[in-house]
């Protein structure tokens, strides 16, 4: 079983145990839609934050 299944897996356990209440999801990258995917890699944090945003331009 590979780490990415592994982890899935254990994402999908969490989601079973969660409170009912609780609005946390894991999802796998192949589930979301790929515009969705896009706009996390182009946001930035606050102005505030310009040397973590230029990690992660590396």
């Amino acid at each position: 079983m590979t780490a990415a299944l592994k982890t899935r897996r254990h994402s999908e356990d969490n989601n079973r145990t969660a409170k009912p209440e609780s609005d946390r999801r894991a999802y796998h990258i192949s589930e979301i839609p790929k515009s969705t995917v896009e706009a996390i890699k182009t946001s930035r944090m606050d102005s505030r934050h310009d040397h973590l945003n230029a990690l992660l331009d590396q």
